[in-house]
């Protein structure tokens, strides 16, 4: 397993599994476990333009993983299951049963460039979840059809980890920590500028350091890549 969201497989258990390797065939970007503690399936998989994972396929587990699920627990037997991971592989972003009381399976997954995750499988379950249904009764061991919306993504924030930063005059590089928090599985950018109010004249001197008399003034745009946590910014003395 390589940058696994689920690294280990328990004794008797049988997993569904996806890996990613490099563009070039020679190696891994990322391999991982998926299921619970029974059997569990992986039997389509599509991409997104972000690089993001989608998964479909079958699970006995009563514990599969689930996150932001329509669907928390299992309906039956054998259920159905839909999963998305991030572009690394390494966490989920939601994850659902689909299923009824019965036995289900997805067979396809298929993702349009909005994110919307169409899926298509069978089912013999008469209370086979349905909205919006074309065909709302079961009538054998029928195939089914669904579409699910797009996971919505928490907000990412940049924010300074303090609003004040006190240098000696003999500092030398000023150096200022910012912070990301919310999700960081996407690139951000932000606006800043160093500044500060200090109004003493530089021919006097109370050991701090400022704008006016020792440092650059600093203006930019800060971009912060994808799992980037803390970036830098630097003003040099003049």
């Amino acid at each position: 397993m390589v940058n696994a969201f689920k690294s280990v497989l328990a004794q008797y258990d049988t997993d569904a599994f996806v890996a990613k390797l490099n563009t070039s065939g020679s190696a891994l970007d990322f391999s991982t476990f998926l299921g619970g503690s029974a059997t569990d399936q992986a039997l389509g998989v599509a991409v997104d333009p972000f690089g993001r994972v989608y998964i479909a396929g079958s699970t006995a587990s009563t514990d599969f993983p689930v996150l932001a699920a329509p669907q928390a627990a299992p309906g039956g037997s054998f259920d159905a299951f839909v999963m998305q991971l991030n572009a690394t592989g390494n966490g989920l972003i939601y994850s659902s049963y689909l299923g009824g009381s019965a036995s289900e399976q997805a067979n396809g997954i298929a993702v349009d460039s909005l994110g919307n995750t169409y899926v298509i499988g069978t089912t013999s379950s008469n209370n086979f979840p349905t909205v919006d249904a074309f065909q709302p009764v079961r009538k054998g061991n029928d195939a089914f059809f669904a579409k699910i919306s797009a996971a919505s993504t928490p907000p990412t924030n940049v924010q300074f980890a303090q609003g004040n930063y006190p240098v000696a005059e003999d500092a030398g590089r000023i150096q200022v920590v910012v912070t990301r928090i919310g999700t960081t599985s996407g690139e951000t950018t932000v606006n800043y500028a160093t500044t500060d109010l200090a109004t003493r004249k530089c021919d006097e001197s109370d050991g701090n350091a400022s704008s006016k008399c020792d440092y650059e003034t600093t203006v930019g745009t800060l971009h912060c890549r994808r799992r980037d946590v803390q970036v830098y910014l630097y003003s040099n003395y003049r």
